[in-house]
């Protein structure tokens, strides 16, 4: 099945897509990792890393498919104002469950409509709050296949 974006990319793009149904979110798209972060409250900074080759789960034939693993950070931002009053560590752990359950909403969500083989979630890393901000960090590995000469067609 050709697509119109590599593999990698469309996958990428509905990983952004379904996150904005979170409620009260704001999601922000990075193709690599900035170089320094502008947090607001209930962000979702979405960064795609560079695939790596799975050679263990390639299927041999004519074409090969190759495999690859894609890990998506998902760094998920909160910044109260002074005035509020509820705890941080609640609000970090709501948001973290929102994600995942957005994620997760379709039932072949690992899927990405028929584009890959797996995705798995990673452990959630809750990141040192600086400068009046707290953040996790919330990676998604996707495993997907394409034909060697073709990053559009799925196999």
């Amino acid at each position: 099945m050709p697509l119109t974006l590599p593999i990698d990319e469309e996958i990428f793009q509905e990983i952004a897509t379904r996150l904005s149904g979170v409620t009260g979110a704001t999601v922000v798209q990075y193709r690599r990792e900035p170089g320094h972060w502008t947090p607001e409250h209930l962000q979702i900074c979405v960064v795609k890393k560079t695939p790596e080759r799975a050679p263990e789960l390639d299927y041999p034939g004519n074409p090969p498919a190759l495999a690859f693993r894609m890990r998506v950070n998902l760094r998920l931002h909160i910044q109260q104002s002074e005035v509020d009053t509820e705890n941080n560590s609640e609000i970090i752990s709501s948001f973290i469950a929102d994600v995942h359950q957005t994620i997760c909403e379709p039932a072949n969500w690992w899927q990405w409509d028929a584009k890959a083989v797996n995705t798995e979630f990673e452990s959630v890393e809750l990141i040192n709050p600086t400068g009046g901000f707290d953040a996790a960090l919330y990676p998604l590995t996707t495993t997907y296949r394409h034909s060697e000469g073709d990053p559009f067609t799925v196999r």
